[in-house]
């Protein structure tokens, strides 16, 4: 299943305050992300992506992806077993004129269809219990963060 949001991000608008999209899926893996961002953005508009309040594209916190004509494009392993059943796309853009649009795109499917996919001759056992396990240290990570939300003050950011 490929699950698929436009955003258009109006001009002036801040990365203290970023445009709020919502890209939902359902329950599954993530194995493929795809962000496309037309030319004219100049670099001037930003998108990152989250689960919840984890940051998951780019990867390394507080990055964005930006460019201009830019195709972003990778496999990935990212397992959402929890509601809701959907990803954050936070955009801002610093062109004082011009709105601009990024399209992202994920690749979704069962835990199953992954299994028979990409690893038949593994034990189904053994993998459905690392997937356990996986989404228990998720929905872990999940409760610390809505217990304290705050992390970044205790960095000192």
């Amino acid at each position: 299943m490929i699950y698929q949001v436009e955003v258009i991000t109006p001009a002036n608008t801040p990365e203290t305050l970023p445009l709020r999209t919502s890209l939902r899926v359902t329950k599954g893996l993530v194995y493929k992300f795809h962000l496309y961002m037309p030319h004219g953005a100049m670099g001037m508009h930003c998108i990152q992506v989250f689960d919840g309040s984890f940051q998951l594209w780019p990867t390394t916190p507080g990055r964005a992806f930006r460019g201009d004509g830019i195709i972003v494009d990778f496999d990935d392993i990212y397992l959402k077993a929890a509601e809701p059943y959907e990803f954050q796309v936070r955009s801002w853009n610093a062109d004082t004129t011009y709105e601009h649009l990024v399209i992202i795109s994920v690749g979704m499917v069962s835990e199953e269809a992954y299994m028979a996919r990409f690893l038949p001759g593994a034990q189904w056992e053994r993998m459905a219990e690392t997937w356990a396990q996986l989404a228990a240290a998720q929905e872990a990570q999940r409760q610390a963060i809505m217990a304290w939300p705050f992390t970044w003050l205790e960095k000192g950011e």
